[in-house]
């Protein structure tokens, strides 16, 4: 047999040993190093690692919710960012615990998909390992805790359809729903405009529309500077650039738009990855010749353009300087070097079709907009389009500073859309401030009342981790737990559903009076994705993390493996 002399160990490479058998007996079947727990060792650590995250968001949860102050390392530059929005937060922060990362991740679903509800979703799984934990102590089977919580999730589905808020029109539930998906995620002075914006541009955009597709209809222009107050929304559509030339009128009304994909010029570049073209003059005096052709040419494209009616030329890539010169002496606005997407959307907002053959170009091409003119925001010039002819497409221009600031106020901004898209579809809402959770705790120990068995004390073991969402609340203006439990739990046994929470008043309130309510499409989502997250966890008997080779044998590894694939089949 030939030796491979490649697969020889480097200088700082080591073989692994295959070690896992000792005189013919299998002594080692996973990996040494690796870590392995089970039964109800594995269980009550992972408990431990949902418990763990529970705390870490706890006080992210309500309108006055705190930072989180994260320095991360990107590239060769250290960062800082301050937020209190969880997606952000585990977007900077990885999260290495497979049930820590499990757990956190059902939280961010239930974000994505409603826009609201993953501090909620997070918090209330928690609880509810945290009290199977206690139960697990009290030497409770895991069989007898997985069925007491899965008939739990049932009847507390059922209970949430019957806690509707009555009277409520689908605009006045969107409203809220907005203003309930940004209080405290936005300055609490900053809520009520952005609810009163984005209110506005559900309007503008229709609520079909919204329904159909989603807050792409919506899109976010950031400017750095200002305040959040300044943020606007626009009626058409924002480019953020300069009109390219001084002479150019800096206002055009009855906008007659012509959008043409490619440029405007002769390529100064490679015509293909392959093929290039140059040219060469015997006489000096030809080189002007060719430059009065160009010209002429170049002239010839504007024309196929202006004589279809155009006042406004929209180009995706280049425009010669020669004919931004020409289109400033015959007042013609001409922009520039648009990314495909934007170039797009403004095609579809404006009602232009597309021109690739100028040749073609007629009137009927034409879009058309009621207004298009300059402003400057801070240091920064804006583009903008109103009075588009179809006029659904709408931007919001979000004011802050810094720049890291408006990436996080967009991404609020985008959910709390979400939310408003869900409302749409699902208009019914419940009493927030913990009173939803309260009514759903109540009527889980009725429940239990009427059952036999252990399975009662499961049931009721969830109902107090329901009735800790608004002690948590509580707890984060500074009351007690214990007595916001208490409290609580005496008025809603006095048919007193609408109590919970008022965090603005900082104390236990009446939530009809402030109009305090949470979307129930969240809430059940938030449910539905809580249990889900806790029932699996549950199902876990034993967990296995293999270990990570030394850094000589992975080398090794990695080597021999990139060789098998660059030669597969030799033997």
């Amino acid at each position: 047999m030939k030796l491979d002399s490649t697969r020889m160990p480097l200088a700082h490479e080591r073989i692994p040993r295959p070690d896992i058998y000792v005189d013919g007996q299998p002594v080692l079947i996973f990996d040494r190093g690796t870590i392995r727990r089970s039964g109800l060792e594995a269980l009550r650590d992972n408990i431990e690692a949902a418990r763990w995250v529970m705390e870490f968001v706890k006080p992210l949860f309500g309108p006055f919710r705190l930072n989180k102050l994260m320095t991360v390392r990107e590239g060769r530059s250290t960062l800082t960012f301050l937020s209190s929005d969880l997606r952000t937060i585990f977007r900077k922060v990885k999260v290495k615990h497979p049930l820590a990362r499990f757990l956190t991740g059902a939280g961010i679903a239930v974000s994505r998909e409603k826009g609201d509800g993953a501090v909620s979703t997070i918090l209330l799984a928690g609880k509810i390992l945290e009290k199977c934990r206690g139960l697990l102590d009290l030497r409770v089977h895991p069989t007898v805790i997985l069925d007491g919580v899965l008939s739990a999730y049932k009847k507390a589905s059922e209970l949430s359809e019957r806690l509707v808020v009555k009277g409520l029109s689908r605009g006045q539930a969107i409203r809220l729903g907005i203003k309930s998906a940004l209080l405290g995620k936005l300055p609490m002075d900053d809520v009520d405009h952005f609810t009163d914006l984005l209110y506005r541009a559900v309007q503008l955009s229709g609520l079909e529309n919204l329904i159909r597709e989603g807050s792409s209809l919506i899109d976010f222009k950031k400017v750095p500077g200002g305040s959040l107050k300044e943020s606007h929304l626009v009626e058409g559509l924002t480019l953020t650039m300069e009109i390219p030339h001084m002479d150019m009128p800096r206002i055009v009304e009855d906008a007659h738009i012509a959008a043409i994909r490619g440029e405007l010029r002769i390529p100064n570049k490679k015509l293909t990855r392959y093929m290039d073209y140059n040219f060469s003059f015997e006489d000096p005096g030809e080189i002007g010749g060719f430059d009065r052709l160009k010209r002429s040419f170049l002239t010839e494209l504007a024309h196929r353009v202006i004589d279809a009616g155009a006042n406004v030329v929209m180009v995706e890539k280049g425009i010669d300087e020669f004919l931004l010169e020409y289109f400033a002496e015959i007042d013609v606005l001409a922009v520039r070097g648009i990314p495909p997407p934007e170039f797009d959307r403004i095609a579809k907002a404006v009602g232009a079709n597309i021109t690739t053959h100028l040749e073609q170009t007629s009137r009927e091409d034409l879009g058309w907009a009621e207004k298009i003119f300059e402003a400057k925001l801070g240091k920064q010039k804006l583009l903008y389009i109103t009075g588009c002819r179809n006029p659904g497409a709408l931007d919001i221009v979000l004011r802050g500073s810094p720049k890291y600031f408006l990436d996080d106020v967009e991404r609020v901004v985008r959910g709390a859309l979400a939310t408003a898209r869900a409302v749409a579809e699902d208009p019914r809402m419940v009493w927030g401030g913990g009173a939803f959770e309260e009514q759903i705790a109540l009527h889980l120990r009725r429940y239990a009342d009427k059952l036999p068995g252990k399975v009662q004390v499961v049931i009721r073991a969830v109902a107090e981790a329901f009735e800790a969402i608004p002690a948590m609340l509580g707890e984060n203006i500074g009351l007690k737990e214990v007595d916001v439990t208490a409290k609580l739990r005496s008025m809603h046994a006095q048919n007193r559903s609408t109590m919970g929470i008022d965090q603005t008043r900082r104390g236990i309130a009446d939530m009809a009076e402030s109009w305090i309510v949470d979307p129930l499409t969240v809430k059940l989502q938030t449910v539905k994705s809580a249990f889900e997250a806790a029932i699996t966890i549950l199902r876990i008997d034993e967990y296995i993390i293999s270990r990570e080779l030394p850094e000589p044998e992975r080398h090794y590894v990695e080597r021999i493996k990139k060789k098998e694939k660059q030669t597969p089949g030799e033997e």
